[in-house]
Protein backbone atom coordinates (compact mmCIF):
# COMPACT_ATOMS: atom_id res chain seq x y z
CA UNK A 1 0.00 0.00 0.00
CA UNK A 2 1.27 3.34 -1.02
CA UNK A 3 2.75 5.40 2.33
CA UNK A 4 0.26 8.42 1.14
CA UNK A 5 -3.05 6.61 1.16
CA UNK A 6 -2.50 4.67 4.26
CA UNK A 7 -2.12 7.99 5.89
CA UNK A 8 -5.20 9.12 4.20
CA UNK A 9 -6.94 5.89 5.47
CA UNK A 10 -5.65 5.88 8.46
CA UNK A 11 -6.67 9.75 9.64
CA UNK A 12 -9.79 10.46 10.89
CA UNK A 13 -11.26 13.96 10.49
CA UNK A 14 -9.70 15.70 13.79
CA UNK A 15 -6.62 14.36 12.75
CA UNK A 16 -6.73 16.26 9.50
CA UNK A 17 -7.86 19.11 11.49
CA UNK A 18 -5.01 19.00 13.29
CA UNK A 19 -2.16 18.31 10.61
CA UNK A 20 -3.83 21.70 9.30
CA UNK A 21 -3.48 23.80 12.16
CA UNK A 22 0.02 22.70 13.08
CA UNK A 23 1.12 22.99 9.35
CA UNK A 24 0.19 26.63 9.57
CA UNK A 25 1.39 27.22 12.76
CA UNK A 26 4.61 25.95 11.26
CA UNK A 27 4.71 28.39 8.41
CA UNK A 28 3.82 31.28 10.73
CA UNK A 29 6.86 31.17 12.67
CA UNK A 30 8.88 30.29 9.65
CA UNK A 31 7.82 33.81 8.72
CA UNK A 32 8.25 35.15 12.42
CA UNK A 33 12.00 33.83 12.36
CA UNK A 34 12.58 35.13 8.35
CA UNK A 35 11.26 38.25 9.81
CA UNK A 36 13.42 38.30 13.04
CA UNK A 37 16.47 37.56 10.55
CA UNK A 38 15.56 40.20 8.40
CA UNK A 39 15.52 42.33 11.19
CA UNK A 40 18.93 40.85 12.29
CA UNK A 41 20.87 41.26 9.28
CA UNK A 42 19.73 45.15 8.40
CA UNK A 43 21.14 45.91 12.15
CA UNK A 44 24.44 44.12 11.22
CA UNK A 45 24.58 45.95 7.36
CA UNK A 46 24.03 48.95 9.37
CA UNK A 47 26.72 48.55 11.98
CA UNK A 48 28.95 47.15 9.51
CA UNK A 49 28.88 50.84 7.78
CA UNK A 50 29.18 52.57 11.13
CA UNK A 51 32.65 50.76 11.65
CA UNK A 52 33.62 51.52 8.11
CA UNK A 53 32.90 55.34 8.81
CA UNK A 54 35.11 55.28 11.56
CA UNK A 55 38.38 53.20 9.80
CA UNK A 56 38.09 55.07 6.57
CA UNK A 57 40.09 58.16 7.15
CA UNK A 58 42.92 56.21 9.41
CA UNK A 59 43.66 53.63 6.40
CA UNK A 60 43.03 55.83 3.10
CA UNK A 61 45.54 58.43 4.84
CA UNK A 62 48.45 55.92 5.89
CA UNK A 63 47.62 56.00 9.68
CA UNK A 64 47.01 52.16 9.48
CA UNK A 65 49.81 50.70 7.33
CA UNK A 66 49.08 46.82 8.52
CA UNK A 67 46.54 44.31 9.60
CA UNK A 68 47.53 44.05 13.16
CA UNK A 69 47.30 47.61 13.23
CA UNK A 70 43.99 47.49 11.93
CA UNK A 71 42.76 45.18 13.87
CA UNK A 72 44.39 47.04 16.99
CA UNK A 73 42.94 50.63 15.95
CA UNK A 74 39.51 48.91 15.13
CA UNK A 75 38.67 46.88 18.76
CA UNK A 76 39.30 50.26 20.67
CA UNK A 77 36.88 51.57 17.57
CA UNK A 78 34.67 49.11 18.83
CA UNK A 79 34.88 49.16 22.30
CA UNK A 80 34.17 52.68 23.08
CA UNK A 81 31.16 52.34 20.57
CA UNK A 82 29.50 49.25 22.91
CA UNK A 83 30.45 51.71 25.76
CA UNK A 84 28.40 54.91 24.35
CA UNK A 85 25.61 52.45 23.23
CA UNK A 86 25.31 50.42 26.45
CA UNK A 87 24.98 53.82 28.12
CA UNK A 88 21.56 53.77 27.43
CA UNK A 89 20.36 50.18 28.34
CA UNK A 90 22.62 50.42 31.41
CA UNK A 91 20.66 53.53 33.01
CA UNK A 92 17.38 52.76 32.30
CA UNK A 93 18.34 49.20 34.14
CA UNK A 94 19.64 51.25 36.61
CA UNK A 95 16.33 53.49 36.98
CA UNK A 96 13.99 50.20 36.92
CA UNK A 97 16.78 48.65 39.59
CA UNK A 98 16.35 51.92 41.91
CA UNK A 99 12.44 51.81 41.62
CA UNK A 100 12.13 48.23 42.45
CA UNK A 101 14.21 48.34 45.79
CA UNK A 102 11.96 51.38 46.10
CA UNK A 103 8.80 49.74 45.53
CA UNK A 104 9.61 46.34 47.54
CA UNK A 105 10.77 48.08 50.66
CA UNK A 106 8.09 50.38 51.30
CA UNK A 107 5.22 47.87 50.64
CA UNK A 108 7.56 45.00 52.03
CA UNK A 109 7.04 42.54 49.37
CA UNK A 110 9.69 41.30 47.23
CA UNK A 111 7.61 38.65 45.52
CA UNK A 112 5.56 40.43 43.93
CA UNK A 113 3.85 39.02 40.29
CA UNK A 114 5.04 41.81 38.02
CA UNK A 115 4.79 40.20 34.58
CA UNK A 116 1.77 38.86 36.21
CA UNK A 117 0.19 41.56 37.08
CA UNK A 118 1.31 43.54 33.91
CA UNK A 119 -0.39 40.86 31.52
CA UNK A 120 -3.83 42.44 32.87
CA UNK A 121 -3.47 45.58 30.37
CA UNK A 122 -3.71 42.15 27.43
CA UNK A 123 -6.70 39.86 26.68
CA UNK A 124 -4.95 36.53 28.39
CA UNK A 125 -6.10 33.60 26.32
CA UNK A 126 -6.57 30.32 28.12
CA UNK A 127 -3.71 28.01 27.09
CA UNK A 128 -3.80 25.91 29.90
CA UNK A 129 -6.88 24.35 29.34
CA UNK A 130 -7.12 21.01 28.27
CA UNK A 131 -10.18 21.52 26.14
CA UNK A 132 -8.09 22.91 23.51
CA UNK A 133 -5.47 20.08 23.09
CA UNK A 134 -5.56 16.94 21.12
CA UNK A 135 -3.39 13.57 20.79
CA UNK A 136 -2.32 13.47 17.28
CA UNK A 137 0.30 10.01 17.19
CA UNK A 138 1.04 10.29 20.32
CA UNK A 139 1.72 14.05 20.36
CA UNK A 140 -0.43 16.52 22.37
CA UNK A 141 -1.19 19.57 19.56
CA UNK A 142 -3.29 22.38 19.90
CA UNK A 143 -6.65 21.56 17.91
CA UNK A 144 -8.57 24.74 18.23
CA UNK A 145 -7.73 28.14 19.02
CA UNK A 146 -7.68 28.66 22.84
CA UNK A 147 -10.74 30.93 24.06
CA UNK A 148 -10.53 34.20 26.05
CA UNK A 149 -9.44 33.66 30.05
CA UNK A 150 -9.49 37.33 31.04
CA UNK A 151 -10.13 40.63 29.21
CA UNK A 152 -7.83 44.10 29.89
CA UNK A 153 -8.52 44.98 33.60
CA UNK A 154 -6.05 47.43 34.52
CA UNK A 155 -6.09 48.13 38.53
CA UNK A 156 -4.28 50.94 40.23
CA UNK A 157 -2.55 49.14 42.53
CA UNK A 158 -0.52 47.35 40.17
CA UNK A 159 1.24 50.80 38.94
CA UNK A 160 4.80 49.84 39.67
CA UNK A 161 4.41 46.50 37.01
CA UNK A 162 2.62 48.94 34.67
CA UNK A 163 6.12 51.09 35.09
CA UNK A 164 8.99 48.04 35.83
CA UNK A 165 7.98 45.58 33.62
CA UNK A 166 8.34 48.11 30.02
CA UNK A 167 11.30 49.20 31.59
CA UNK A 168 13.07 45.67 31.52
CA UNK A 169 11.74 44.81 28.59
CA UNK A 170 13.20 47.67 27.04
CA UNK A 171 16.72 47.45 28.59
CA UNK A 172 16.98 43.73 27.75
CA UNK A 173 16.20 44.51 23.86
CA UNK A 174 18.11 47.23 23.91
CA UNK A 175 20.98 45.32 25.37
CA UNK A 176 20.32 42.86 23.14
CA UNK A 177 20.33 45.02 19.80
CA UNK A 178 23.75 46.46 21.49
CA UNK A 179 25.55 43.17 21.93
CA UNK A 180 24.56 42.19 18.42
CA UNK A 181 25.75 45.53 16.70
CA UNK A 182 28.91 45.20 18.81
CA UNK A 183 29.73 41.37 17.00
CA UNK A 184 28.73 42.57 13.87
CA UNK A 185 30.95 45.41 13.62
CA UNK A 186 33.44 42.87 15.48
CA UNK A 187 33.13 40.20 12.32
CA UNK A 188 33.53 42.76 9.57
CA UNK A 189 36.63 44.67 11.57
CA UNK A 190 38.30 40.89 10.97
CA UNK A 191 37.18 40.21 7.27
CA UNK A 192 38.48 44.23 6.81
CA UNK A 193 41.81 43.42 8.67
CA UNK A 194 42.29 40.50 5.87
CA UNK A 195 41.24 42.27 2.76
CA UNK A 196 42.42 45.74 2.90
CA UNK A 197 46.03 44.70 3.08
CA UNK A 198 45.70 41.86 1.14
CA UNK A 199 48.09 40.66 -1.88
CA UNK A 200 46.93 39.01 -4.77
CA UNK A 201 48.95 38.00 -8.18
CA UNK A 202 45.74 37.43 -10.26
CA UNK A 203 45.39 38.75 -13.41
CA UNK A 204 48.97 40.08 -12.89
CA UNK A 205 51.88 39.65 -16.27
CA UNK A 206 55.01 40.47 -15.40
CA UNK A 207 55.98 41.04 -19.04
CA UNK A 208 53.25 42.58 -19.71
CA UNK A 209 53.72 45.31 -16.97
CA UNK A 210 57.10 46.32 -18.78
CA UNK A 211 57.24 49.31 -20.88
CA UNK A 212 59.09 48.47 -24.11
CA UNK A 213 60.37 45.13 -23.69
CA UNK A 214 62.63 43.57 -26.29
CA UNK A 215 63.99 40.38 -25.47
CA UNK A 216 67.58 40.00 -27.03
CA UNK A 217 71.04 38.72 -25.90
CA UNK A 218 72.98 40.82 -23.82
CA UNK A 219 75.31 42.10 -26.23
CA UNK A 220 72.50 43.33 -28.25
CA UNK A 221 72.22 45.72 -25.30
CA UNK A 222 73.16 49.36 -25.83
CA UNK A 223 74.68 49.32 -22.34
CA UNK A 224 76.59 46.36 -22.70
CA UNK A 225 78.20 47.75 -26.02
CA UNK A 226 82.02 48.61 -26.21
CA UNK A 227 82.22 52.65 -26.93
CA UNK A 228 83.68 52.72 -30.37
CA UNK A 229 84.02 56.65 -29.91
CA UNK A 230 84.14 58.13 -26.59
CA UNK A 231 83.31 61.44 -25.58
CA UNK A 232 85.86 64.01 -25.64
CA UNK A 233 86.40 66.32 -22.49
CA UNK A 234 83.63 68.58 -22.21
CA UNK A 235 84.67 72.15 -22.43
CA UNK A 236 85.16 74.24 -19.71
CA UNK A 237 82.21 76.62 -18.16
CA UNK A 238 82.54 80.07 -18.88
CA UNK A 239 82.91 80.66 -15.51
CA UNK A 240 85.11 77.83 -14.63
CA UNK A 241 88.38 79.13 -13.22
CA UNK A 242 91.60 78.51 -14.99
CA UNK A 243 94.86 78.60 -14.04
Amino acid sequence: MNFWTYIEVSMSDNDRKLLIVFLVILVLLFILLGLIGMLIRYTMQQQAKRIDYYMHDPVVYHVIDNPEHFRRYGYVVNNRLLYHQALVPFILGAISLILYIAYAASTNNWTEDYFGHFSSLFIVLDWGNPQYYAQFWGIKLLSSWPGVYSYPNPQAAYWASYVLVPLWLTTIVYYLVVIQAFFARLILLNRRSRTVYEKSLEGYNYYGSVTNYQPGYPQQNPVNQPMNNPPQNPPFPPNFPRH
